[in-house]
């Protein structure tokens, strides 16, 4: 139950998540490839951020139900990573990669993945 009322969780068990931006860095107003799933540039200051934010890519790893003994999860892993965006399609996690960590003792549990991708609305003033 959530704060002691008879609602329940939408998620639970959260294994990981990343958040990553589609950012116009040269600010010419388009978000070309190589500026989607970036990081922000340190750099850049609280005003450049607003104008160039394009989306705001939200991704998130969870498991389903509870412990299940009869289950084998199978999925694109490397090492203790689910490749959840693979970009260069080399199988691996690299840095370009959206890759979100495992615990330990995944292999029992059914993972699911959750994309959410959040586009700014609206005027920004200064």
């Amino acid at each position: 139950a959530i704060n002691n009322t008879s609602g329940s969780r939408v998620i639970e068990c959260v294994s990981d998540f990343m958040l990553t931006f589609d950012y116009d860095s040269d600010g010419d107003g388009l978000v070309e490839d190589s500026e989607k799933d970036i990081n922000i540039p340190s750099s850049d200051n609280a005003s450049l951020i607003k104008k160039r934010v394009k989306a705001v890519n939200f991704y998130l790893l969870f498991h389903e139900g509870k412990v299940d003994p009869n289950y084998t999860f199978s999925g694109d892993i490397d090492g203790n990573y689910l490749i959840f965006k693979d970009l260069d399609s080399d199988g691996s996690c690299d840095t370009d990669d959206v890759c979100l960590n495992l615990p330990t003792n995944y292999i029992n549990y059914r993972w699911k993945k959750l994309y959410l991708k959040v586009t700014p609305r609206g005027s920004i003033s200064e």
